[in-house]
């Protein structure tokens, strides 16, 4: 593997890491708010995002203190949005605790397995869920399809909404399951290229070859011929300008 393969390769994780850990705190603040700050829904969500994290963790993908950070940073979030709703329900989970039950959930239910394994085994009750979040999309779509043909506006307008609801929930969830299935089959990839890579090696003969005399080359300057307009502008129209990073 040539070097600007490997730094393609480090920029695309790195970009894909940044991604992920934004789609999974996007998820959180919106299920948060889409339940009215509901404690429960928020510590399911917790504990699914840890055992993800763990999931990267396990697989080299994310350092374990940036993991924990990670969650430190959740929860702070979650408790700014929920000191705005008075009487609110305090969480009741911290995140070393999670963390450290993550951790142990993965470990126990597969250790030492691929990657694919990982993925299938640790996201079956996410796969689940964003099963059941389409069925529901569906379902309440159909139904208020039937309403608005019943002439019952106003409630069928209720039922559509709450359908988008459900589509807004499902697109986010899938959006990040796809991406953590992105890191995971990438790191995969690599495992097994690095597996399969022959080692290389170097041998010099014991006598010099020739192989051609130079003397009888024409060292003369090749003739070029002139761009022609069109050229030129293909070749400007093609060029890639560096932009700035955001």
């Amino acid at each position: 593997m040539t070097m600007a393969l490997k730094r393609k390769r480090s920029i695309e994780s790195k970009d894909l890491d940044n991604l992920t850990l934004a789609l999974k705190l996007k998820a959180l603040v919106a299920e948060a708010c889409l339940s009215d700050m509901n404690s429960v829904v928020i510590e399911k969500n917790l504990i699914a995002i840890a055992k993800e994290m763990a999931v990267l963790c396990m697989a080299g993908l994310q350092s374990e203190e940036r993991c924990l950070r990670f969650l430190q940073l959740c929860f702070e979030r979650m408790e700014m949005l929920m000191k705005k709703i008075p009487n609110h329900s305090p969480l009741t989970v911290q995140p070393d605790s999670l963390w450290a039950n993550a951790k142990w959930q993965v470990n126990d239910d597969i250790s030492g397995e691929e990657p694919k394994t990982l993925s299938e085994e640790c996201y079956a009750n996410a796969k689940r869920e964003v099963n059941c979040l389409w069925k529901a999309m569906v379902l309440s779509r159909e139904q208020g399809a039937k309403l608005w043909h019943e002439n019952k506006q106003e409630e069928a307008i209720q039922v559509l909404k709450t359908s988008e609801v459900y589509m807004r929930r499902f697109h986010l969830k899938y959006q990040k399951l796809n991406i953590d299935h992105a890191l995971l089959l990438n790191a995969m990839t690599f495992s097994m290229e690095k597996k399969s890579k022959k080692q290389k090696t170097v041998s010099f003969a014991a006598t010099p070859t020739v192989l051609g005399s130079a003397e009888d080359i024409d060292r003369s300057p090749t003739m070029c011929s002139k761009p022609t307009k069109l050229d030129a502008l293909l070749l400007r129209s093609s060029r890639n300008f560096p932009t700035p990073m955001f």
